[in-house]
């Protein structure tokens, strides 16, 4: 909760700079609009990167849970088999 504060504080005050920024330092150019595009890309992007890099754990718990649960589900088809 306080990262979800911290990022709207953090916008807001962003927000704010790029609409303070004197009529001196103004251009025709969207400046803020491309540096909003340039940020999400970049962010996109790490993040599509770290998901490429992480490992597939095949010996995990949930695998593990997996097997059992297929055990299970084997001996209980044996069992009414048998009946």
């Amino acid at each position: 909760m306080a990262a979800l504060l911290l990022m709207t504080v953090l916008s807001v005050v962003i927000g704010r700079l790029f609409n303070s920024v004197p009529a001196q330092f103004q251009t025709t150019v969207p400046l803020g609009e491309y540096a909003a595009v340039e940020l999400l890309t970049f962010s996109a992007l790490n993040l599509i990167r770290i998901a490429w890099a992480y490992p597939l754990d095949t010996n995990s718990k949930e695998n593990a849970e997996l097997e059992e649960l297929v055990e299970a589900e084997e001996l209980v088809k044996e069992m009414v088999g048998i009946d």
